[in-house]
């Protein structure tokens, strides 16, 4: 990963991937908009993007961009341990602020902050903030603070990996033995540096506050809320949007966004069921909770099939069970972890008030002797049979509608109807992105405008292969998860990834007239 590694002149320093030198000064006029109803013009973002590619190609910067992202990959690390990923990041933005700072041509201001969320929860989480308020009166750190300007748009990136073994093979496959970017994390942050400096280029063509937020620990799920619980948005601007990107085992090139809900609700219970142990000899003597669970997971195969709605998407999972130390003892009780995926906060009450019906009626039927906890109250004391203990939650993810129609228009314009679907099904994954778009972490939903957007990245040859199948395809998760990397290619993921962020951004924040790239040019 490159950084600044000599700042000697602010004319002709060294940038974040490669090198810039700072015009002078242009002095531009505002356009009157507010950031309720954003100045949209989608072929001026479009005109845009397409000037600073064709600077970054022929200039190199990809290159920069795809070392970054190989050594991303090489280096991954699990949930809360991001500490090679987040410096990373970090260096990138600190160089960045370096020179802005030092600019006399930029009147606003571009901060760093680190460790954000990094408690036990969490991990550390960085976030660039760039203030860019136009016009040419200098404004001090402290005016800024107390007057973001409008509007404010978050753009986030997850850095985390998982405890897998690659099998990729490829020449940057990972050095950290058992942990894998196996959900394509080291692009989201990549793609998130790479549009980063996007914007920083083209200051000249906008006005507002951009934020680039580096978040750890998605995959258990609790990086998020770690950060707004250590006063993310205190440390931060408010936003007025947030916006972010997953790469998929889609067709590379393709982008999609969901009307509605995009990712499920996701939640995880430890139900524990209690018997009668003793001697593997004399069952009779015995209730074997074990055998009561081996019914229970059959049982609740049917909640899927019987009670939820046809028109609804819900999805029970029984990942792991415990119970018993020997092959000759029937133990005390037996557990068990089950996940429920679900598309609506309302199917997901549906499908939990069944379960915990159906667990203790098997119970029952298990166990005559003893007290059986029917009602959610009662199964959550720690001597309740059978026992329901929340472990993990995850909230819906539910694209802003509004929202999605002007992005979906930006989108449109930006990639072609051949590339882009503004109208896709949602998908049974799920995410801890909603947590962002609450003002405090004591919000129970999310009230900022969001949205969350698919991009693909498997390549034509593999697609084609598998006829589209993308069951067929190493998905998300698998040892054999890698993004098509092709620098030569227009459509790779990596530029379309950067290209959705910019675009999405510059569609929301106010235009400036004048020169679309006045800010910084490539040299």
């Amino acid at each position: 990963m490159l950084g600044v590694s000599d700042i000697h002149d602010i004319q002709t320093s060294t940038h974040a991937f490669p090198s810039v030198h700072l015009p002078p000064k242009t002095i531009s006029k505002t356009r009157s908009t507010t950031s309720e109803d954003p100045s949209v013009r989608f072929d001026d973002v479009k005109k845009i993007l397409k000037a600073t590619l064709e600077s970054w190609e022929s200039k190199n910067v990809w290159d920069c961009v795809y070392d970054t992202y190989k050594d991303l990959h090489k280096h991954p690390s699990t949930s809360g341990n991001e500490s090679y990923i987040a410096g990373k990041a970090a260096k990138f933005l600190k160089d960045i602020q370096m020179l802005l700072n030092s600019a006399s041509s930029f009147n606003g201001s571009f901060e760093v902050h680190e460790n954000v969320g990094a408690t036990t929860e969490g991990g550390p989480g960085v976030v660039g903030v760039m203030m860019n308020p136009g016009g040419d009166t200098k404004k001090s750190l402290a005016q800024l603070r107390d007057d973001p300007p409008k509007p404010v748009v978050l753009l986030r990136a997850d850095m985390d990996g998982l405890p897998v073994k690659e099998e990729t093979h490829c020449d940057y496959e990972s050095e950290n033995d058992g942990v894998m970017h196996a959900c394509g994390h080291d692009m989201h942050t990549t793609t998130l540096m790479a549009a980063t400096q996007m914007m920083v280029e083209n200051r000249g063509a906008w006005t507002g506050t951009f934020i680039a937020l580096f978040q750890p620990a998605e995959e258990n799920g609790t990086g998020a809320m770690a950060m707004l619980k250590d006063g993310l948005y205190g440390k931060v601007p408010l936003p007025d949007y947030v916006m972010a990107g997953h790469v998929t085992p889609e067709l590379a090139g393709n982008v999609s966004l969901s009307h509605g809900t995009a990712y499920s609700r996701s939640d995880s219970w430890r139900i524990t069921i209690k018997g009668k142990g003793g001697h593997g000899s004399r069952p009779e003597a015995c209730y074997d909770p074990i055998v009561c669970l081996a019914y229970v997971i059959t049982r609740i195969q049917s909640i899927v099939a019987r009670v939820v709605p046809s028109t609804e998407a819900g999805v029970i999972t029984v990942g792991q069970i415990e119970g018993g130390a020997a092959e000759n003892v029937i133990p005390e009780s037996a557990s068990m972890k089950v996940n429920i995926r679900s598309n609506t906060d309302e199917l997901y009450a549906v499908i939990e008030k069944e379960l915990r019906r159906v667990v203790a009626a098997e119970v029952r039927a298990t166990l005559p002797e003893g007290d059986v906890a029917w009602t959610a109250e009662e199964q959550g004391s720690s001597d309740a049979n059978p026992q329901f203990e929340r472990i993990s939650g995850l909230p819906l993810l539910k694209n802003t509608d509004s929202l999605r129609e002007t992005i979906s228009d930006a989108f449109g314009t930006l990639f072609g109807a051949d590339r882009f679907d503004g109208n896709v099904a949602g998908v049974s994954g799920s995410e801890d992105f909603p947590h962002l778009a609450k003002k405090t972490a004591h919000d129970e939903t999310p009230s900022i405008p969001l949205l969350y957007w698919r991009y693909g990245a498997t390549n034509k040859e593999a697609w084609d292969a598998a006829a589209g199948d993308v069951t067929k395809i190493p998905s998300n998760h698998s040892k054999k998860f890698l993004p098509q990397l092709r620098r030569e290619e227009v459509d790779d993921p990596l530029k379309v990834g950067t290209q959705a962020l910019v675009g999405a951004a510059l569609t929301l924040l106010r235009e400036r007239e004048g020169d679309a790239l006045g800010g910084f040019e490539m040299v």
